[in-house]
């Protein structure tokens, strides 16, 4: 009798010790296969949307480094002929779409690079504000009488461009088209910088200038 009662105690301290595994087995629900596939699936979505704005990034910043130069036509005395002085060339282009024939351009040419213009007016008829200037990298021997170039003048603190109309020795004398004066300054070895190669007009008032 003892035997049995102390079997029947034993298979009854069993059966708790089995069925109670809140208490000796603290085991964590798995989560579904669909659960983890779906979070692997988010968490790949989101680094490829990281990956691709970092290149967006990169790719605006190097655009913000290639527009970024200013060229400031220097207004002086006007000259005489004010009624073609005042005007310019412009086209239906955007700023968005002179932009990209800007780019679009500079891949032609070594070394290329783009320029705003500020609102001067010094330079018109040839070009105002509204335009896009696509620059090159030249040697000093090779500028010529008529070029278009962009100096460093120790007045500003952004690039001149006008034309060069002189040569004189070894340096040139340059003035704005619209001017009725010559520049107050040479051009030399040390304050050349580019020579203009083209130029994209835009729609009036769609080409900002970048503030300096």
């Amino acid at each position: 009798m003892r035997r049995l009662v102390f079997s029947a105690v034993a298979l009854l301290a069993t059966t708790t010790l089995v069925s109670g595994p809140e208490q000796l087995c603290p085991c964590v629900a798995e989560p579904a296969p669909s659960e983890v596939a779906r979070v692997e699936f988010l968490e790949n979505a989101l680094q490829k949307q990281a990956d691709e704005l970092a290149a967006l990034r990169a790719e605006l910043d190097g655009y913000r480094a290639w527009m970024s130069t200013v060229a400031i036509p220097i207004h002086n005395q006007p000259a005489p002929r004010k009624s073609l002085a005042n005007l310019a060339p412009s086209s239906g282009l955007d700023r968005d779409s002179a932009t990209r024939a800007a780019m679009a351009a500079r891949l032609m040419v070594t070394g290329a690079g783009a320029l705003n213009v500020l609102p001067t007016g010094s330079m018109r008829p040839t070009f105002d504000q509204n335009a896009i200037l696509l620059t090159e990298p030249a040697r000093f021997e090779d500028i010529r009488v008529g070029d278009i170039v962009t100096f460093k003048h120790p007045a500003y603190l952004v690039s001149v461009v006008h034309r060069v109309l002189e040569k004189r020795g070894d340096r040139f004398w340059s003035k704005g088209d619209a001017n009725g004066r010559m520049d107050d300054i040479y051009i030399t070895r040390e304050n050349f910088d580019r020579r203009v190669f083209g130029i994209i007009y835009g729609r009036e008032s769609a080409i900002t200038p970048l503030a300096r």
